[in-house]
């Protein structure tokens, strides 16, 4: 197997193992609803595929499709804090005279979000702007970020999310263009005190919502 291909088969396998304990312990989450509540935390897995339209590029593929986690944190009335980190594998163009070799190719992103009201059964729109970090292997270009996607609540405690993003990177005038598609389940608030809480007089069980840094 072509070890970009290895490569990219161990992040999907790493991403499955840190997310399934997420997953289990979601069984008594908030509703899924088409505005999350503030409180709300979302922790999910996505695949993008992206297109990099750069000045000068030392890749043999500019459509390097990568994998990732992402986390967000609804803060009221429909605003949001989003986090995320992705990578793929690809390969780098070698200079004349020399073999092409494996490399990677690794994005950060941190945004702002906005969580329309429903506009089809559940579902709604997300607008995100934010800031971006993408890592070429050997060097790295950072710029404004914007994200327009789609939510569409599974269940109670699902969310299939659909996005856009396009990204500038000023300092060499750069931008990147990635379609990505993710499922996130809904980690809190909890659903309350459990009967062992009230049984031993816990009262310092936050209620649903609640926040502790």
């Amino acid at each position: 197997m072509h070890p970009v291909l290895v490569r990219g088969t161990r992040a999907a396998l790493g991403a499955a193992v840190l997310v399934a304990p997420v997953l289990a312990g979601a069984q008594q989450a908030a509703p899924a609803a088409g505005t999350p509540s503030a409180g709300t935390v979302e922790v999910g897995v996505f695949g993008q595929y992206n297109i990099l339209k750069k000045s000068t590029t030392d890749f043999t593929s500019n459509t390097p499709t990568t994998l990732g986690l992402r986390a967000n944190i609804a803060i009221g009335g429909g605003l949001g804090l989003e986090v995320e980190g992705s990578r793929a594998g690809t390969t780098l163009r070698a200079r004349p005279g020399l073999l092409d070799r494996d490399a990677s190719y690794q994005q950060l992103a941190a945004r702002a979000t906005f969580t329309s009201t429903p506009i089809i059964g559940r579902s709604a729109l997300v607008f995100g702007a934010g800031v971006v970090r993408s890592d070429y292997d050997y060097t790295f270009r950072y710029g404004p970020s914007g994200m327009l996607g789609l939510r569409v609540p599974l269940g109670q405690r699902f969310v299939l999310r659909g996005d856009g993003i396009l990204s500038l990177l000023p300092a060499t005038g750069d931008t990147e263009v990635g379609f990505r598609l993710g499922l996130h389940t809904v980690v809190a608030p909890p659903a309350g005190t459990t009967a062992a809480d009230k049984a031993t007089g816990n009262r310092t069980v936050q209620s649903p919502g609640a926040i502790e840094l």
